[in-house]
């Protein structure tokens, strides 16, 4: 694999770059953590978007489906405060930040580092490596990705999707708050699929 050549883009079946991806994120989280202040931590970055996102909410109107919106804000709240473990996050692992490396096989860039649960980092793997809502069956493979991923992890696979729709509409709101609400309702309906397959009651 050429230097630089992002995981998204790699010639490799998706279920092997999942695989990949995910022992590098076993590696980042098991680097030790600064000592404490010198990161952010992410139980009070993500209370601060909560209540961001619901402001958007109600100052924009949007349209948004409020129950979805409202389940997405509750998570922010709530999932960093009942993490069993802790680790330095990446915070951006999405896979064009995940490149082909010389002194490695793979290396992940532009790190947005917090303290906190580590089953927020694989949102944006697992929900843009070769999109899966453009499959045929888009729930079979999320159902597959994500047990894959948390079981590679040592995750809980619907903690997993817990953060992906806390993500997912946090990112949908500042969508809408960047002048384009057509994107951030197209981020939404794709965040259902995730809180169905999560079992939230909406």
């Amino acid at each position: 694999m050429p230097p630089r050549h992002p995981l998204g883009d790699a010639p490799l079946p998706p279920a092997e770059r999942l695989t990949l991806a995910a022992g590098l994120l076993r590696e980042l989280w098991a680097a030790p953590a600064p000592p404490d202040g010198e990161l952010e931590r992410m139980d009070m970055v993500c209370a601060e978007w909560a209540d961001i996102l619901q402001e958007r909410m109600l100052r924009l109107r949007p349209g948004y489906d409020p129950g979805l919106v409202a389940l997405g804000a509750d998570l922010l709240r709530t999932l960093p405060t009942t993490a069993t473990r802790e680790a330095v996050v990446h915070g951006d692992f999405n896979p064009g930040n995940v490149l082909a490396a010389e002194r490695r096989p793979w290396l992940a860039i532009d790190p947005k580092p917090m303290v906190g649960d580590p089953a927020y980092d694989p949102w944006p793997l697992l929900t843009q490596l070769d999109d899966p809502f453009t499959r045929p069956d888009p729930r079979r493979v999320l159902r597959e990705r994500y047990a894959r991923v948390a079981d590679a992890l040592g995750e809980d696979p619907s903690r997993l999707l817990a953060w992906s729709v806390a993500r997912g509409v946090e990112s949908a709101l500042w969508s809408a708050d960047h002048d384009d609400e057509a994107g951030g309702a197209e981020e939404l309906a794709e965040v259902r699929v995730l809180a169905e397959l999560a079992g939230a009651a909406l």
